[in-house]
């Protein structure tokens, strides 16, 4: 068994072993780190523990990979950085919305690392030239892109009632925002409370525009979708 308690606030607090009513009175201590499904989650939701864990095994291929570049073309070498790094980077990342960006950096620089391998361009050129050539989106993107995909798959497709019931109903028919295809927003006293995806999924999916939100094809979706967030991002560079 594994007990954690989390707390939103940034002092750690010090709390008592949980006694279980069992013939042999099971203690269970509570533990400031826990893993589930592989991903780490620390008692003030940090992340800090997972960012650091999946930058270190995303170094360690980005080394093993690069031992071999002198021997793979380029569609082998993104295919391998994908399955081994970018998947690592991928995995659950949904749960990184709202953090700060210095401790996201470890992630983001390994991301970058892996774009300018794949790219075969130097370590200290400058990152978005990379990007723009193998049409990646940074870090930042590909966070709100996975909440956005799994916004539209709760919206058009057979989703578990438990995504579902996290966030609220669509807006009352007969209003404008209806007909963009908007969700109400859970209202939040603390900004603590916006990386969670009841806010965050409705959020960021208000902020589409109609001609993506009004589809319901999720290839045209994904494709739609990469195409508008990377003309934020090259928005963004000028």
């Amino acid at each position: 068994f594994e007990l954690i308690y989390f707390n939103k606030s940034s002092k750690s607090l010090t709390l008592l072993p949980l006694v279980l009513p069992t013939p042999s009175s099971l203690s269970i201590t509570p533990s400031p780190l826990i893993r589930s499904l592989g991903f780490l989650f620390d008692s003030n939701l940090s992340l800090t523990p997972q960012i650091l864990s999946v930058s270190k095994s995303c170094y360690f291929h980005l080394r093993r990979i690069k031992q071999l570049l002198p021997l793979l073309d380029d569609p082998s070498l993104q295919l391998l950085v994908s399955s081994l790094v970018l998947s690592r980077i991928d995995y659950c990342n949904s749960l990184y919305y709202g953090l700060p960006d210095t401790i996201l950096y470890p992630l983001s620089k390994a991301f970058n690392s892996a774009a300018r391998l794949v790219s075969r361009t130097s370590y200290t050129s400058h990152i978005s030239p990379s990007l723009v050539l193998l049409h990646w989106l940074p870090l930042k993107y590909r966070v709100i892109f996975k909440i956005c995909l799994i916004m539209f798959k709760i919206k058009n497709c057979p989703s578990p009632l438990y995504l579902i019931n996290l966030i609220n109903n669509p807006c009352r028919s007969g209003l404008r925002s209806s007909s963009c295809n908007h969700s109400s927003i859970f209202t939040v006293k603390h900004a603590f409370a916006k990386r969670s995806f009841s806010y965050s999924g409705p959020f960021l999916w208000n902020s589409l525009p109609p001609s993506l939100t009004n589809l319901t094809s999720l290839t045209v979706f994904r494709r739609g979708l990469k195409t508008y967030l990377f003309g934020k991002f090259m928005t963004e560079r000028h």
